[in-house]
């Protein structure tokens, strides 16, 4: 038996994140990076049922704080008896594993037995007498938690041959859906915070632009099209409002809620940062309009829950509009007052 230290990452909404802020943030090395990143978010697909992502993207390739590797599934094949010795060797090298599977063969999946859906998971641990792995993935419900799944489980919905999504550039290479990746965290690194950087991103999400994409590296490829920033809850406001009116019994993407949340979240512990290590005056009442607009995205976050359940949604689309609204006027004033203070 054996496992890696993991914790529940700050950022979890979007798997590239979940699986890699697991292991990494169990580093202390890892502090000054994170303050410098999830700061952005960009609206993408548009159309009436777009996603929601932290921008610039933060994975495996542009994380810093890691060593990684990246295997083909062929190889695995070809140089393993079964992936279930590739993953027990690994795990004792000290590797994290970001592997997809298909979720039809996942007993706690959101489409178990019921349709084929290759999707990551994070493996971080083994028990050989008991057949399971330890692993970190969204359940049926679609939450992010650790559990266990069987060795059964992971060996037959890795080696499943359906074909669960076109194959494309962007899927095989970008979504590394037909590789394996290995990381570890590094005991040392150069990284330093950068509060250049934070103020570029924080200016980026005001005027809602994406000029700072320097620091982005294999961003998807529609992100050309896509809304950044402020301006992405406004088109998240009219695109609730016209899947209600166009699509019968539209559903709001959850991701509306979470990433945004997550992204507040993060500037709270952000804020405590900047006072407490970089020792940047924070003017009280914008600690006060923080903790507010956590509050505020929580309570988007139940009425999305809501709204999705509710067979008559008319009232509390109302309600959810004015709440969006409320939300783009107080992040206007915070962010804008908080620039001010980035001054050491």
């Amino acid at each position: 038996m054996k496992k890696l230290l993991v914790t529940e990452p700050i950022v979890a909404s979007n798997t590239e994140h979940g699986y890699l802020l697991s292991g990494v943030q169990t580093n202390p090395l890892s502090r000054e990076w994170l303050m410098n990143n999830f700061i952005h978010q960009v609206l993408h697909g548009i159309n009436l049922s777009p996603g929601m992502n932290f921008y610039p993207i933060v994975n495996h390739a542009t994380c810093p704080c890691i060593d990684y590797l990246r295997i083909s599934r062929e190889l695995i094949k070809e140089k393993w008896a079964t992936v279930i010795d590739f993953l027990i060797e690994n795990i004792d090298k000290e590797y994290y594993t970001i592997i997809h599977l298909d979720w039809f063969y996942v007993l706690d999946s959101a489409v178990y037995r019921r349709a084929h859906h290759r999707h990551p998971l994070l493996v971080y641990g083994y028990n050989k007498d008991m057949q399971r792995f330890y692993v970190g993935d969204f359940n049926k419900n679609l939450k992010f938690k650790f559990k266990e799944i069987s060795f059964k489980e992971v060996e037959e919905g890795f080696i499943s041959d359906e074909n669960t999504r076109r194959k494309t550039f962007v899927n095989e290479r970008y979504l590394y859906m037909e590789d394996v990746i290995l990381y570890k965290n590094r005991s040392y690194m150069d990284y330093k915070f950068n509060i250049d950087m934070l103020q570029h991103s924080i200016t980026d999400y005001l005027n809602s632009t994406n000029v700072s994409n320097v620091y982005a590296q294999g961003d998807y490829c529609y992100f050309s099209s896509a809304v950044f920033g402020i301006d992405s809850l406004r088109t998240m406001k009219r695109i609730v409002k016209e899947g209600f009116l166009n699509i019968e019994n539209y559903k709001i993407n959850y991701k509306f809620a979470t990433v945004p949340l997550e992204r507040t979240h993060l500037m709270v512990e952000r804020v405590k940062y900047l006072r407490e290590i970089q020792n940047i005056h924070i003017e009280p009442y914008l600690l006060d309009k923080m903790d507010k607009l956590y509050f505020m995205y929580d309570i988007f976050k139940n009425m999305v829950i809501k709204y999705n359940l509710l067979p008559d949604k008319k009232d509390i689309l109302y309600r959810i509009e004015e709440k969006i609204q409320s939300i783009i006027e107080i992040e206007e004033e915070f962010y804008s007052e908080f620039l001010k203070n980035l001054v050491v």
